[in-house]
């Protein structure tokens, strides 16, 4: 017999019939920042730091360090930002000692 033929059957794309069938559960704690992102750090327990950008500025998307808090459930809106010009922030850093 046939080992596999055990296994549960799932579907293997959204188009699948029995993909439709199932809501989408939602996604907790996820927020969008209106631009793709390649960095993120922590400033302190609340405060993150997100960078990120469309590059070139011929994208559209300006490229930026965002400022967000967490207050233990949900992350807030960009409280803050400051623009890079050109370059996309592709790592942040913070010292370990914070101060």
């Amino acid at each position: 017999t046939n080992p596999l033929a055990r296994l549960p059957r799932y579907p293997l794309c959204s188009t699948h019939p029995t993909a439709a069938m199932a809501p989408k559960a939602p996604r907790p704690n996820s927020k969008k920042f209106g631009s793709p992102l390649y960095a993120s750090v922590w400033a302190d327990t609340r405060t993150l730091l997100v960078g990120g950008g469309g590059g070139k500025k011929s994208s559209g998307i300006p490229n930026r360090i965002m400022v967000a808090t967490f207050d233990g459930d949900e992350l807030s809106e960009t409280l803050a930002s400051i623009h890079t010009d050109e370059t996309p922030p592709t790592t942040l850093v913070m010292h370990p000692g914070r101060k």
